[in-house]
């Protein structure tokens, strides 16, 4: 495509910081900012909202009935989500020391 190259864009929206920064190179390089979200705010929205969002794919309609504890203890509840959405290891079970060092620089640059 060229988008950056080509000039026509003066602003890159998205929330997929990996895929995004690979746009730019040494030649014509981009800025950043970014806001973060309280993580706990971040989870507990999530399980108010997936009570409800039978369109999501996590919806399960237990969550209908369940505390919010019982939520968090879950398995299969998101931990670390931001180290692993600006990793790319949504899926993976286990996360590193490296992988949070890995975050903070990027955060950094």
């Amino acid at each position: 495509l060229n988008l950056i190259p080509s000039g026509l864009s003066d602003v890159i929206v998205s929330s997929r910081i990996l895929h995004a920064s690979t746009l730019f190179d040494e030649e014509h390089k981009g800025r950043l900012f970014t806001i973060f979200r309280d993580p706990i705010e971040r989870a507990v929205s999530t399980f108010y909202y997936l009570r409800n969002a039978e369109w999501e794919r996590n919806y399960r309609p237990e969550f209908k009935t369940m505390s919010l504890l019982e939520y968090a203890a879950l398995p299969d509840t998101s931990s670390n989500w931001m180290v692993r959405w600006l990793t790319g290891k949504n899926a993976d079970p286990d996360l590193t020391k490296d992988d949070l060092e890995f975050c903070k620089a990027l955060l950094r640059r």
